[in-house]
């Protein structure tokens, strides 16, 4: 029985290496096959990757273009609008200079328009007196009345109640001349 025993752990322990060998070439086998597919997809992701990385600088480079001429573009648009903005106070300042000279004007042609008012009123009441003396010496004559009369029947009334009393007077001196003729 021993012998049988010791045979059948031989049996067994030859099995056991054969089984360990297996194994071991299995894993042999297993490890070679990673190491090639790992090889494999290792090649494949750094191709990915090398696309990738030139796909990102492609892309970063034209990025890089763009803002370039975006940078000139608004360096060209500032110097456009300092430019617009040296026009315009320039602009301004030729309005101001401008409306300074209208105003000037405008004051001018006040006054001068103010100083012709008042030689319009002058003038107005110049003929006035002037019409007033010939309705006078008319009405004097007509009725025949002194300077003395005229000056008390006129003494206390404004031009314009003279002018209606030279007026009524005129009408009534008018109504005996119709058919006489005055010197």
């Amino acid at each position: 029985m021993r012998s049988r025993n010791i045979a059948a752990e031989e049996r067994s322990e030859q099995r056991t290496n054969e089984l360990e060998q297996k194994m071991e070439q299995m894993m042999k086998q297993n490890v070679e096959q990673m190491k090639t597919e790992m090889g494999r997809v290792n090649k494949q992701s750094n191709e990915w990757l090398e696309r990738m990385l030139k796909d990102s600088v492609k892309r970063l480079e034209k990025e890089l273009e763009d803002t370039k001429q975006e940078l000139k573009d608004t360096k060209q648009e500032l110097k456009d609008t300092k430019q617009e903005l040296k026009d315009t106070k320039q602009e301004l300042k030729d309005t101001k200079a401008e409306l300074a000279k209208e105003k000037e004007i405008t004051r001018n042609l006040q006054s001068s328009l103010s100083a012709l008012m008042r030689t319009q009123a002058t003038l107005n009441k110049i003929r006035l007196r002037i019409l007033l003396d010939y309705a006078r010496q008319f009405v004097l004559k007509i009725h025949g009345l002194s300077n003395s009369s005229w000056d008390e029947a006129t003494r206390n009334l404004d031009e314009d109640a003279i002018v209606d009393f030279i007026r009524s007077a005129s009408v009534k001196a008018s109504r005996p001349l119709q058919n006489k003729s005055i010197d």
